[in-house]
């Protein structure tokens, strides 16, 4: 016996379990497991007198193994242990009289439930006839006031499975049977569940999802709530403001999350805390400041392939593409089965001209997302199919996303499908997406004027050509003059002064472009966009010659890069 185990023989059974929580509350989980198994030897064999003590530390004892994430089927069965109790008709005195015994059987139900959605080999349909026996358990009871309980992890688990529609209606009862019995359920709890439920919705309620925000802020007593609350509102505002871009509010509240969650003892919302702000930033464009949420996100993540992910997409609007590959790799490698991975995969892909590569991470990736599949994902498809020129493919994925948009499409999208018809010849139908996605003013905007000013051409209408390639060229001034400009749009901004025809302005922008762009990627899109000028002047001498200086550059880096 160990000078611990001696230390621990002096306490009763009670003072142990107080130790244990108190070990629990400051994440000293391995103090836990040793403090809970000296409670149960000192409870000796399993009868009802010691049945409360024994719940309680063997409650205590998965919910720390749960935590560390290295023991969840150990947590599973002893959280199995406690359920199996309410088939026992001997225990039900205990827990008609018992609130405490009770309060810790309905945890350990909602614990079995947590360990049962990391195991692979337990089935949905497992965990949800686990819920329902809990509810059948407490009918015959007669304690259905703690029915919230059980409605609360049924709405997490339709949520967690993108069953929307459902998940919102358990949480709208859960949140009304909470009113009604507020000492059973903790409000805090069903206000930020429902409110996430809200905020990724079908049909987003970013008001409702703030109001039920701002009211858990007010009742939350514990630091670890006030972080959860402040990173929800931190996304919900980033959403709500996105077309507007206005991100203020949302980079204070996810400022908040951070700053709290690094007070707190083995918090497990620091590394998504850091990994909201930096997505802020990143629409912000403070890319550098988003990469060093990223890299902090990354010391303190446990599991999950999101930081990778995030960062790889990063890397990418950054140009630095072998890091984002290998970021997006390592994401794929750790989660196979997650859609955004392959999405963001297989639109880099698309950018580096590896077309068949692309399109079998983006088909992968919407077969994953099943019946809700992600409209961005279906975009980027329709975009691939596009390069390669597979206009009626390109047209149902590009219908398909604007349609999973419902009343708020996103301006890429329809600007994609825009130009589609522009290169169809169906301009009246590319002025109307263009048109509406101009109007949205979003981020990326240039490019649309610059396709609007192509239709225009096209109709000979040069007067309104000529004022959106104004347009597109003055905002990418701007945009420089405000910030680092990347290769792709310094690119763009040569592509919009060769088709104004200023060819001498043009020509210089190109050329020194050309000879100082360290990546093959932004030249192989700079060369396809070529594409656009000679296919309205198929003579187009500068056109003709910068591409065959594209040409010669790209296969100088590309020999370089695999030397």
């Amino acid at each position: 016996m160990n000078e611990f185990d001696s230390w621990l023989e002096e306490f009763e059974i009670r003072e142990l379990l107080d130790l244990a929580h108190s070990s629990f509350d400051g994440g000293q989980y391995a103090d836990v497991e040793q403090l809970v198994e000296e409670v149960l030897r000192h409870l000796g064999e399993p009868h009802l007198d010691n049945l409360p003590e024994r719940i309680e530390a063997r409650v205590l004892l998965g919910s720390a193994q749960l935590l560390q994430g290295k023991d969840i089927e150990d947590a599973f069965e002893n959280f199995m242990w406690i359920t199996s109790l309410v088939n026992n008709a001997d225990y039900s005195s205990l827990f008609r009289e018992d609130n405490i015994s009770l309060s810790n059987v309905v945890e350990a139900f909602g614990k079995l439930i947590d360990c049962g959605s990391f195991l692979p080999d337990i089935a949905l349909e497992d965990l949800f006839r686990t819920i329902d026996e809990g509810i059948n358990w407490l009918e015959q009871i007669g304690r259905m006031e703690w029915l919230a309980a059980f409605r609360l992890r049924k709405g997490l688990l339709f949520l967690h499975q993108y069953k929307k529609e459902q998940a919102l209606q358990e949480l709208e009862a859960t949140l009304a049977l909470g009113y009604r019995y507020p000492e059973f359920i903790h409000l805090v709890e069903c206000k930020i569940t429902l409110a996430e439920a809200l905020y990724i919705s079908p049909l987003p309620d970013f008001e409702r999802s703030l109001r039920l925000l701002e009211e858990a802020l007010e009742e939350a007593e514990y630091p670890d709530e006030l972080c959860r609350v402040y990173l929800l509102k931190a996304k919900v505002l980033r959403e709500k403001n996105l077309r507007q871009r206005d991100f203020d509010e949302a980079f204070i509240a996810a400022q908040e999350a951070v700053e709290i969650a690094r007070t707190l003892q083995a918090n497990p919302y620091l590394s998504d805390a850091y990994v909201e702000r930096s997505r802020i930033s990143f629409e912000m464009e403070h890319y550098q400041d988003a990469v060093a949420d990223l890299n902090e996100a990354e010391r303190f993540y446990v599991s999950g392939s999101t930081i990778f992910a995030s960062r790889g997409g990063l890397y990418m609007q950054m140009e630095r593409y072998e890091e984002a590959l290998a970021d997006l790799n390592h994401a794929i490698e750790l989660e196979e089965a997650e859609p955004w991975s392959l999405g963001q995969r297989g639109s880099l892909y698309v950018r580096m001209e590896r077309y068949e590569e692309a399109l079998a991470d983006l088909n992968h990736a919407i077969e994953l997302g099943g019946a809700d599949p992600d409209p961005w994902i279906i975009s980027w498809r329709g975009n691939c199919y596009l390069l390669l020129e597979r206009y009626e493919e390109a047209l149902a994925d590009l219908n398909r996303a604007i349609e999973l948009g419902g009343a708020d499409p996103d301006p890429w999208t329809l600007g994609q499908r825009g130009e589609l018809f522009l290169l169809r010849g169906s301009y009246q139908e590319a002025l109307t997406d263009l048109n509406q996605a101009v109007a949205l003013g979003t981020k990326g905007s240039d490019w649309r004027f610059y396709v609007r000013a192509r239709v225009y051409r096209q109709l000979g209408q040069s007067e309104l050509s000529n004022e959106d390639i104004q347009t597109a060229i003055q905002l990418l001034q701007t945009e420089k003059k405000n910030g680092t400009v990347y290769w792709w749009k310094n690119f763009n901004l040569a592509l919009y002064t060769l088709f104004h025809g200023e060819d001498v302005s043009a020509q210089a922008q190109y050329e020194q472009l050309i000879a100082t762009c360290p990546s093959a990627i932004p030249l192989q899109e700079a060369r396809r966009d070529l594409k656009d000028v000679l296919e309205l002047q198929p003579q187009h001498q500068l056109a003709r010659q910068l591409r065959q200086q594209m040409n010669e550059r790209i296969a100088v880096l590309q020999q370089t890069a695999h030397s």
